[in-house]
């Protein structure tokens, strides 16, 4: 199945598909001997050189306030369409995808001094992209040690996940390598996201219908469909928490029209299931997906197609209230 229109922009690879059989078991409460050991590159101690140390953070939330205030991230945006939005805990330097049409798409960053202040102008990540590449749903890696994105330069008309290395710096990035078990022939993956367990979520249309969430222990092991969470619609853009309690996914309706839901567990050991649109998110008829969540769950970073934007999808932010 194949989106139209401006719902397969918000999408990474505009193939959706899905089913999915096997109960995810890859999470652990806390990381394993066997989970993210050497198969994820370390976060690295080094800063941007033009970052200016942060002034001072955002008043802590309340956990459980809803989402509001949703702000658009203003120069960055454009009306090519900017999704996929992955920060570095800081909140100081954003990662994202630019895509002007389906056929098209560049990883891009931007820059900033502080939590509060705006982000400065767009950088293309060249070391990385380029016009003969398209590249979509970059999340990096704390300190800027090792970038995933997808990309459909290893199959031409389907996407794959890649692993770059990084040092340190918002454009430094060399070696990208194919994750070649995480991928599957003449399929798209796609919507890496590492949580804090280790864990690799993703997205992928491998199942022959609309696209499902996927999770896998490590780069080493084969991905299996997070069953409790997908159903006959699309599931995509995954985003958990960093205590791993809380994950938020983007699915579409009949329409469609993409909304956040989000499932809770009590611990890491545990399956997530009965997710819940988050109405937080919802604005009129328009699209909207999570892309980053702040450390301490106060601020949601999002892909949305709302009035206020420069037309497309446009990054936003929502913050909780306290």
């Amino acid at each position: 199945m194949r989106l139209a229109g401006a719902a397969c922009l918000l999408v990474a690879a505009c193939a959706l598909d899905e089913s999915g059989e096997a109960t995810p078991d890859a999470e652990t409460d806390g990381p394993s001997n066997d989970v993210f050991v050497a198969d994820v590159v370390e976060e690295a101690d080094a800063t941007p050189a033009d970052v200016v140390e942060e002034e001072a953070a955002p008043p802590a939330c309340k956990p459980d306030a809803p989402f509001a205030n949703a702000t658009n991230l203003g120069a960055i945006n454009t009306p090519a369409g900017e999704t996929s939005p992955s920060l570095t805990n800081d909140e100081l330097t954003i990662f994202f995808q630019r895509a002007p049409d389906t056929t098209h798409s560049s990883l891009f960053y931007a820059q900033r001094a502080s939590k509060t202040a705006p982000f400065g102008p767009a950088h293309p990540v060249t070391t990385i992209s380029s016009a003969a590449t398209y590249d979509v749903s970059p999340y990096v890696v704390d300190g800027m040690s090792a970038l995933y994105f997808g990309s459909n330069r290893a199959q031409g008309g389907h996407v794959d996940l890649f692993q770059a290395t990084g040092n340190g710096q918002p454009d430094g990035w060399s070696n990208p390598k194919p994750l070649t078990t995480l991928n599957e022939t003449g399929t798209d993956t796609y919507d890496p996201f590492i949580a804090s367990t280790g864990a690799i979520w993703l997205s992928s249309d491998r199942n022959g219908n609309d696209s499902d969430l996927y999770v896998t222990a490590n780069v080493s092991t084969a991905p299996t469909a997070y069953t409790t969470l997908n159903t006959a619609y699309n599931e995509l853009f995954p985003v958990l928490s960093s205590d791993a309690l809380t994950v938020f996914f983007a699915r579409t309706d009949s329409q469609p029209r993409f909304h956040v839901f989000s499932a809770t567990r009590a611990s890491t050991s545990q399956v997530f299931t009965s997710p819940q649109q988050v109405s937080d998110f919802d604005s009129g008829n328009s699209d909207n997906a999570p892309g980053w969540l702040s450390v301490d769950g106060c601020r949601m970073y999002l892909v949305s197609d709302r009035p206020g934007g420069q037309g497309s999808f446009d990054l936003w932010i929502a913050t909780r209230g306290n």
